[in-house]
């Protein structure tokens, strides 16, 4: 009596593409519309203080020391790039007006 098994085993079958059906797309209902406006408020992302804030010009600033009181990083510099919509010539600023600190 031979106990060993069949050392022929089945080759394998190679596999055909199956092609499926799309599946049927289900009608949705649109979404609710709102009966009043909504405002939608962004998310405050994390930043430096500064960031956002704005800075009314006082008689006697000058660029250097509002960046250096508000720790603006890269200094007068910086404060009069974010601004040349404000400031034309950054040793000429005058009180009132509204400067955007970076």
């Amino acid at each position: 009596m031979n106990t060993a098994a069949n050392p022929v085993a089945a080759a394998p079958q190679p596999s055909l593409p199956v092609a499926v059906a799309p599946a049927a797309q289900a009608q949705q209902a649109p979404a609710p519309q709102p009966s009043l406006p909504v405002t939608v408020t962004p998310a405050q992302p994390a930043a430096p203080v500064s960031q956002g804030m704005t800075y009314t010009v006082k008689s006697g600033d000058t660029l250097s020391e509002i960046a250096e009181r508000h720790h603006i990083v890269g200094g007068w510099p910086a404060l009069y790039a974010a601004n040349r919509d404000v400031v034309e010539n950054p040793d000429l600023i005058f009180p009132g007006e509204v400067l955007r600190l970076p």
